[in-house]
């Protein structure tokens, strides 16, 4: 009760969240990196709430991500 079914399908173009680390030795601060990944294919879904993302333009698997870390890409 309270939680809302994500309407994510095979198919779908989606982005998701990247984990940012702020890095002194590399110059890197994490407020100016980017928050969400290049677009992506969900291929297939794992579990009700785990999906399996990869490249539109090869094919190659990206990785597996949880449907609370995906937003929908508008191309």
């Amino acid at each position: 009760m309270g939680r809302k079914a994500h309407n994510f399908g095979v198919g779908d173009t989606v982005r998701y969240r990247l984990t940012l680390v702020s890095s002194k030795m590399h110059d890197r601060s994490a407020k100016m990196m980017l928050r969400w990944s290049k677009p992506c294919t969900i291929a297939k879904e794992i579990r009700p709430n785990v999906v399996l993302l990869v490249d539109p333009n090869t094919g190659i698997v990206v990785r597996r991500a949880h449907v609370s870390q995906l937003k929908r890409c508008v191309m």
